[in-house]
């Protein structure tokens, strides 16, 4: 029997360790057009800013209530603030630049194309589960040109539930009509995409690409691998 496979998107097949660099050069740029703004102040108070503000709308970003675009400006606008900066102008040319180059650097792990092209050469149908809103998470795929290797792609911000709740792979599984049965999904988060996958009946596979130690109390997966390039075997795919 031919396994369906879903995969998660962020950090499982698009790479962000751009990111850290598109928030440099971000502070860097700001501050070379501001007078008195340092650059290592704002990308301190970015990182004060940007996980406390996340933990306070998690929620509504993970459903698509609140639009990515609006969580940039109010992080930004935030974190100048505590540098001093209350220009509207800086707030907006921040929010600007930071999106532009952390899109510009979208890229998928080097393990991700081999993979994807020997699980279509085996005939297993794809599907893609990630949280976040509906523009963001668009706009990867569009960046990355990937929309297209899936048979379903479904977003938490369009559907309204996200994991690890089991109705969102349900969801998936309804869109394809397909039961739980061999069916495994892949992903990086043992909170959202183990546990998630584990509620709905399905074979979880945690991507644990920086090798880290899974606590006893952390949602245990079926299968543990640190590439892509180990999927096959566990699929027993030729």
């Amino acid at each position: 029997m031919t396994p369906t496979v879903f995969f998660d998107l962020d950090s499982t097949l698009l790479d962000h360790s751009h990111g850290r660099e598109a928030l440099v050069a971000t502070c860097r740029q700001i501050a070379a057009e501001v007078p008195g703004l340092d650059a290592d102040d704002l990308l301190k108070a970015n990182g004060t800013v940007w996980p406390r503000y996340r933990a306070e709308i998690d929620a509504d970003w993970t459903l698509g209530r609140i639009d990515s675009l609006t969580a940039s400006r109010e992080a930004w606008r935030r974190s100048l603030q505590l540098c001093g900066c209350n220009s509207r102008a800086i707030v907006e040319a921040t929010v600007q630049f930071f999106e532009q180059t952390v899109q510009q650097g979208y890229r998928l792990f080097t393990d991700v194309p081999a993979c994807i092209d020997m699980l279509q050469r085996s005939g297993v149908p794809l599907a893609l589960i990630t949280n976040g809103p509906s523009e963001l998470q668009r706009s990867k795929l569009d960046a990355l040109d990937i929309a297209h290797w899936f048979e379903v792609v479904v977003i938490s911000g369009e559907v309204g539930t996200a994991k690890p709740d089991a109705a969102v792979f349900d969801t998936a599984m309804q869109r394809m009509g397909i039961v739980p049965d061999n069916v495994w999904h892949i992903g990086d988060s043992l909170e959202a995409d183990i546990a998630g996958a584990r509620a709905a009946g399905l074979s979880s596979v945690w991507l644990n690409r920086t090798g880290k130690s899974r606590n006893r109390d952390e949602p245990e997966p079926h299968f543990e691998i640190e590439t892509l390039g180990q999927l096959p075997a566990i699929l027993q795919l030729k």
